[in-house]
């Protein structure tokens, strides 16, 4: 057993340097990949466009909370949070992606 578990290890580890053989595409400015940038203009106003809706679902599923928070179950109002939440958060790494590689793209 030993033996196989060597074998195993030895066989990953030969593989993965095999894999960094291989040339890697040079970033200048950070934002581009050889002639094409990691995300096109129309990917960015999408992902721009998606983090507008994602507020939006979220700030609605608020403003439920706010008119009927006290008149519901408290199943209700977790399950309402946790949906707010959820929304929040996607548009949050949505943001990030958005900062990283738009906001500061270089325009032609």
């Amino acid at each position: 057993m030993k033996k196989f578990i060597i074998l195993l290890l030895s066989s990953f580890i030969g593989f993965s340097a095999v894999a960094d053989d291989h040339p890697k595409p040079k970033l200048s400015q950070g934002y581009e990949m050889g002639k094409h940038f990691l995300l096109d203009a129309q990917d960015c106003k999408d992902t721009k466009d998606g983090v507008g809706r994602l507020l939006g679902a979220a700030d609605e599923i608020f403003d439920q909370i706010k008119l009927h928070g006290d008149d519901k179950t408290k199943k209700w109002n977790k399950e309402k949070w946790a949906k707010a939440a959820f929304f929040s958060e996607l548009a949050a790494n949505y943001s990030t992606v958005y900062q990283v590689w738009c906001k500061r793209r270089p325009h032609k």
